[in-house]
């Protein structure tokens, strides 16, 4: 069969297809005979009878993730389906997901939805891909300014704790610090270390960790 070739690479209709070196091999007659004497006028032509339909794209989000309190991060996408080794050059706008998700959002994972809104592109459709996760990892809470009495030796590990206070609550969520510990020596001496038990309690408690802080004591 004889090809052609479209005048632009470009999708559309009514497209200009021109064809050369037509040529009449044979003919045959309705009853099945050959024919003689029959030639083509030109053995170049053309014609805007050419349609070149856009290719596909698909769009989907990137997982992404962030910390409870903290600031949503860029929700990129990803475009596959580009031909000819093109490019994102070829497309306008900017790929971006959304997310009901914000900085007060509980702890744990929200929906990242993939979207072709505000893109074009001359030769391609654009179709959404699955939507990705939004990782919301809890945030930490250190305990500053903790301290521990001395006491006199009393055969027990149990430790007087007091003075601490939680810095990096978020929000303004209400948390409310216990505090805990013990010696890891019941015998005196100076400098003892001591394992820290604190706990958070509140409605947001479950939106974080709590660093134990460092503490030492003493056992007259």
């Amino acid at each position: 069969p004889t090809t052609g070739t479209y005048n632009t690479k470009d999708a559309g209709t009514s497209k200009t297809v021109s064809v050369s070196g037509m040529n009449i091999t044979s003919v045959t007659s309705s009853t099945g005979k050959s024919v003689y004497g029959y030639q083509v006028a030109s053995s170049n032509v053309s014609g805007a009878v050419g349609v070149i339909n856009k290719a596909t794209l698909t769009v989907a989000a990137n997982n992404q993730s962030m910390t409870y309190g903290g600031t949503l991060p860029t929700l990129t996408e990803t475009v596959t389906g580009y031909v000819n080794g093109e490019t994102s050059s070829v497309i306008g706008g900017t790929p971006t997901a959304t997310t009901s998700a914000s900085s007060t959002t509980n702890a744990g994972t929200a929906t990242i939805t993939s979207s072709v809104s505000g893109l074009t592109a001359t030769n391609y459709n654009f179709v959404t891909g699955s939507n990705a996760i939004l990782t919301i990892n809890k945030a930490n809470l250190t305990v500053t300014g903790t301290s521990s009495p001395s006491k006199t030796y009393d055969g027990t590990d149990a430790a007087s704790i007091r003075g601490g206070t939680l810095v990096g609550i978020q929000n303004g969520d209400s948390i409310t610090l216990t505090q805990g510990g013990t010696y890891s020596s019941v015998n005196a001496g100076n400098n003892i270390s001591i394992t820290m038990t604190d706990s958070i309690s509140g409605s947001k408690a479950t939106n974080y960790n709590i660093v134990q802080p460092t503490v030492t004591g003493t056992i007259n």
